[in-house]
């Protein structure tokens, strides 16, 4: 009879685990504590807003990482390399060059990454259009995945602005996913201009909740890595994302009100500070009060 409890027991915990091993990515329940969702990378900036920097070319002449083709029909050539991830042991990078063409400012970008610009798009030098994704240029790269180097892919915005080259990456993340029987969509991005890592500064936004969709983000809806977000009335922390940003991971909090923070529901830091009239304002005596903190963002108190 034991043996038989045993055996019964034994395959009630198998049957449990196929349940579990079964459920397909992005498929989670209220009771997992960690989520582990798969993203998917989208060109341009979505909701979210991202600018360009100042290029910095350097003549030929100079030691670059790599050999590289020229045209021959582009005179006056600079180029410039773009390091996808700054905090690698090993560099990669994606190539551009500019030049003078029938008198004319071009520049090309090595988009399928192969060291030779003879077989990539000549493009005039024009102003950037920030209403439009239509000239991004998708460029390949490699870069860790945070176990090993992988062939990758993004979308930069180049153009002029102060009669010069300005670039910057253009791209965020997308991952839909269940909880129980609610469905989402988040967005994440990575700040930074230059470079096509994750980690440094990743900001994400629920995008979607079953049938509401945003099609505008607050700052207040944006929350960044070790900041919560509320799904269902359950607070996970934004805890990780992968060099690529293939995977984010979000932890659940079980003791979220009782967190000191700036986050709407956690408990308020307290404060002292004095204002233009030289009056004392303490935290303590501000409970329940709506407080504007001027070149600041109130998310609550």
């Amino acid at each position: 009879m034991k043996t038989l409890i045993r055996l019964l027991l034994l395959i009630a915990f198998l049957n449990q685990g196929c349940r579990i091993d079964s459920r397909a990515p992005n498929q989670f329940l209220f009771s997992d504590d960690t989520l582990l969702i798969r993203t998917k990378k989208q060109k341009g900036d979505g909701l979210f807003s991202l600018g360009v920097m100042p290029t910095q070319f350097r003549d030929t002449t100079e030691e670059f990482a790599l050999p590289v083709v020229y045209p021959k029909q582009v005179s006056n050539i600079k180029r410039m390399q773009i390091s996808t991830d700054f905090r690698a042991k090993e560099n990669h990078y994606v190539e551009i060059m500019k030049g003078i063409l029938n008198d004319r400012k071009v520049f090309i970008v090595d988009e399928n990454n192969n060291k030779d610009f003879t077989d990539d798009s000549i493009r005039v030098y024009k102003p950037i259009n920030w209403r439009s994704s239509d000239d991004l240029i998708k460029c390949k790269f490699l870069i860790s995945n945070g176990q090993k180097i992988v062939n990758d892919s993004s979308w930069i915005r180049i153009g002029t602005m102060y009669n010069d080259l300005w670039c910057g990456r253009s791209e965020h993340l997308i991952a839909s996913f269940t909880m129980n029987k609610g469905k989402y969509k988040i967005g994440i991005i990575d700040a930074r201009l230059f470079g096509f890592f994750y980690g440094i500064s990743p900001e994400a936004a629920i995008l979607s909740h079953n049938t509401e969709t945003k099609d505008t983000l607050l700052q207040n809806e944006i929350f960044k890595i070790g900041e919560f977000v509320n799904l269902n009335g359950i607070y996970y922390r934004f805890a990780s994302i992968t060099n690529n940003g293939e995977y984010i991971t979000l932890i659940k909090e079980k003791n979220f009100d009782k967190n000191i923070g700036t986050q709407v529901g956690m408990i308020a830091p307290e404060f002292t500070c004095k204002t233009v009239s030289e009056d004392t304002i303490m935290s303590t005596t501000l409970h329940d009060r709506i407080i504007v903190i001027a070149n600041s963002y109130a998310k609550g108190i």
